[in-house]
């Protein structure tokens, strides 16, 4: 064998020893740091506990050690949940802000579709408040979401963010995103619907037009933006002669209520239940023939609204259901197939 090919073996036999001894230092190292970041995540809880409050412990601690705790806490699944994360919250909102969105959009520049940590945050008020603060670039780059998050985030969004950032970067998405889940597109079009109800009505009716399927996404995500903020009334009133005449109220053969039609009462029950006259709505909504079928609705939400205008005092939902009920306002929905067997 030539002197040359030689050398050319053994040179590369040692690059590839060097390579594999590299890579397994570096296994070793990140096995390391692994352990070594469970350590500190138990003496954070630790640590903690032997304090008086709060403010003394996490004054003790280096910003920079907090952040990194922070951060490994929601990269590693644990066995345990870690208490002081709350308190961190409490203690320096901004600092776990600045963390969590530093921290998640290194998780989305890799494609992700989950957001470590995002779950818990949303699943309190005080974590819902955090994710307000830095919603605009998680909204606008993060396309991984499932419907459900997506509601809650733009259910957050809608409260907490500025109108005209948030209605920019929906209609970003609007017109960049062609291959949305209609699904998904629905949540993405009430969210700008709500924000510029006159220029995106006929919008709204051109893509709902006799559709379940997306129409059902409008009321899901309706009825969770009506427990935090309050709908205007012209945008509510649209909302409802959109949904109404797909999903009536009414009974079923045993005299119940299924899921959606109450959800369609809570429309209602939140246009009754206006600090103004809705004389005006009412008009405009009975004026389409498809909403003969809640006629009768209509009628109670009218008595209602003006007894609370008179009188300042209101039902709360259940007692509306039950008037609805009671007063034969919900009428049984005839079945082409029933008495047919």
């Amino acid at each position: 064998m030539a002197k040359s090919e030689t050398l050319r073996i053994k040179f590369e036999n040692e690059k590839n020893l060097h390579a594999i001894t590299r890579k397994d230092n570096d296994q070793r190292l990140a096995h390391k740091r692994l352990e070594f970041g469970y350590v500190v995540l138990v003496s954070m809880d630790l640590f903690i506990k032997k304090n008086t409050t709060l403010q003394e412990a996490f004054s003790k601690i280096n910003p920079q050690a907090l952040s990194a705790a922070l951060c490994f806490n929601y990269a590693n699944s644990c066995d345990f949940k870690n208490t002081w994360i709350s308190g961190l919250i409490q203690y320096d909102r901004k600092l776990v802000a600045e963390t969590l969105q530093q921290f998640w959009l290194a998780q989305m520049s890799k494609g992700t579709d989950f957001l470590p940590g995002l779950s818990e945050q949303l699943k309190t008020k005080q974590g819902q408040q955090l994710v307000g603060d830095i919603i605009l670039p998680i909204l606008s780059g993060w396309m991984g979401y499932k419907k459900k998050t997506l509601n809650i985030l733009l259910a957050i969004a809608l409260k907490y963010v500025n109108t005209e950032k948030l209605l920019s970067i929906i209609e970003n998405i609007l017109s960049n995103e062609q291959a949305l889940n209609p699904r998904i597109r629905m949540v993405w079009l009430t969210s700008v619907f709500i924000l510029s109800p006159d220029t995106y009505w006929q919008q709204m009716l051109d893509y709902t037009y006799r559709s379940k399927e997306k129409l059902l996404p409008l009321l899901d995500f309706t009825i969770i933006l009506l427990d935090d903020i309050t709908l205007e009334l012209d945008t509510l009133t649209k909302i409802i002669r959109l949904i109404a005449p797909k999903f009536p109220p009414h009974i079923d053969d045993f005299g119940q209520l299924a899921a959606n039609p109450q959800k369609t009462l809570r429309l209602f029950y939140e246009l009754a239940n206006c600090e103004q006259s809705i004389i005006d709505e009412l008009k405009w909504l009975r004026s389409a023939r498809v909403m003969k079928i809640v006629s009768p609705i209509l009628d109670e939400v009218e008595v209602l609204n003006e007894q609370k205008l008179s009188q300042n005092t209101f039902l709360d939902f259940t007692e509306f259901l039950s008037g609805l009920l009671n007063n034969g306002k919900l009428k049984e929905r005839r079945s082409r197939f029933k008495n047919r067997l």
